[in-house]
Order: structure tokens, then sequence, then C-alpha cells
């Protein structure tokens, strides 16, 4: 999609680019029609989940109320809306729309800023709650952007002191590997299409992937089950049932499912708008005019 100078929809616009994301900014008038540049608009959602993962071995997200109480008092509506001109989907669940057994009965936790005090109230770490750090990584699901406004939230409605920390990559996934971390702020996109690739992935208890330190005997069973059931129905309702269960244990927090919002040019043909990452522009023809 290339350097160079200019904004993205000039250089659209002016021939330099077959194609190229949609600034934000912009983003409102090319969905609703009113942009020229609407013609040329395509919205490819991305089989993969931005999160929060909590370390429930460590203070305070040990205590299962601290971690409900920090989902609850995320306004990721208000996020999306005003932060990102409406980019992402709030991710009500864990599983994206378009992987195979995607629930709609899959509910995560909602913003209720009475309910996450109350909880946090009800926590051991009522009145005491230490200082967290969130860590993140360049490469991970950590916009920066995106997490001083969770951390801002946090602190109006918990009167939460959360630090952001920057790792690079290397430092991150050591952190992460070695159990070390408090909060941090990660991303998982589809290797294949299938469940198992996201929930056994990193909720099972003996999964090496699993960095919360999550473990839940219930969820371990039901994920166990779900490996070996060949009723295909079956199988997607025993993976949505353990994906409730550890929502509702709050060890991640899901926050959006991603979107590409590109502008392609006509004489682009057989774009791929496959949800997955693939190596598109092996597949494209460019018919000259």
């Amino acid at each position: 999609m290339g350097g160079g100078g200019g904004s993205i929809s000039t250089r659209y616009e002016n021939n330099e680019l077959h194609v190229g994301f949609v600034p934000a900014i912009e983003l409102e008038s090319v969905k609703d029609g009113s942009s020229p540049l609407s013609k040329d608009y395509k919205a490819i959602p991305n089989m993969a989940t931005l999160y929060i993962q909590l370390n429930t071995k460590i203070a305070p997200f040990d205590d299962p109320k601290v971690r409900q109480a920090f989902a609850m008092a995320i306004d990721r509506k208000a996020i999306n809306d005003v932060l990102f001109y409406g980019a992402f989907r709030v991710a009500d669940g864990f599983i994206p729309p378009e992987m195979p057994g995607y629930s709609e009965g899959v509910r995560s936790y909602n913003y209720d800023p009475a309910a996450a005090k109350k909880a946090l109230s009800e926590s051991k770490y009522a009145n005491n709650l230490p200082r967290v750090v969130l860590s993140y990584g360049g490469s991970t699901g950590g916009d920066p952007d995106l997490l001083v406004a969770i951390q801002q939230q946090w602190r109006d409605v918990l009167g939460a002191d959360v630090q952001l920390q920057v790792l690079d990559s290397a430092a991150y996934l050591r952190e992460q590997r070695q159990g070390r971390f408090q909060m941090s702020a990660d991303g998982w996109s589809a290797d294949y299409p299938d469940p198992e690739n996201f929930l056994g992935k990193l909720f099972s208890s003996t999964s090496p992937l699993n960095y919360t330190g999550y473990k839940n005997d219930e969820v371990d069973r039901l994920l166990n089950q779900a490996r070996s059931e060949s009723d295909r129905q079956r199988r997607y309702s025993l993976y949505a049932e353990a994906e409730q269960k550890f929502i509702d244990d709050a060890a991640i927090i899901p926050t959006f499912w991603p979107v590409d919002h590109l502008l392609v040019k006509p004489c682009v043909k057989d774009y791929p708008t496959a949800p997955m990452t693939i190596p598109k522009y092996r597949y494209i023809d460019i018919q000259k005019d």
C-alpha cells in the first residue's frame, strides 16, 4: 500500500495508491456514502480479538471480584465511538463473529460503574487496592491511545492507580511467559478457523499460552470434551459454555474485534476479503483501463 508523503486518502484520490486504509477521521463519511471515496470502500472484519489479560496469581487479580470490577469499569462503546470513530466492533464475547462456532448467547461484562464499585467493595482489596501496572508491547494489542482511555476510566470509576508500561517485544513476551505481569494488553488472531484455536490455546490450564494462570476444572472439562466431540453443533455448544465461564471469571477482558477499513481501486480485481491473515496480493489482478 506504499509509503510516501501526503494523507492516504489524498494519495488514493491522486491515483498514487491502488489500496489504502481509510483514515479514522474520514470513516463516518466513507461508510455513510457521503464521501466520493465511498464507492471504493470495503470493510473486512478480522477473525481476531483484542483484550486485557489479568494475572490470576498476582494481587490484586487473584480476587475474582477485583477482576470483575475492572471489567465492568470499561466503557468500550464510548471509547470506540469517540476515540476511534467507530472503527472497531465492541467484543461482546471472546470468539469473533466470523469464527465457526461463534455464539451470540455468550456475553462479556457491560459497562456498569455502580456494579463495578460494588464488586470492588466486596473484594479483599476494598479500600486497599495496590498500584497496578499494565504492560504492553508495540506489536501486540496495546494501542497507547486505547490504553490511556481505559486507564482513565479505571481511575474515574474505581479510583484505581494504573501505570502503563511499554516494553520491547522480547521483554514483553518474557514477562508473560514467566508470569511476572499484573495486567497486559494483547491480541489474538486465528491460525485456523476453529474455536479450539482461541479457547483451548488461551484458557486450558495445561496450555503454555495461558499466561493468566487461570485454572477452572469445569472449563478444562468442557474444553477436553469439545476436542473429542464428533457432533459439530454439540461441540460448538460445549465451547460456548466454556467461553462464558471464563468470561464470567474475568481472567481476560475482551475489548474489541478489529475491522480493516479499506479503499480499493476498481481496477484491482479479486481482492480477498477473508477474515484471516493470508497472502492477499498473490490472488489479486490489476487490470489497466
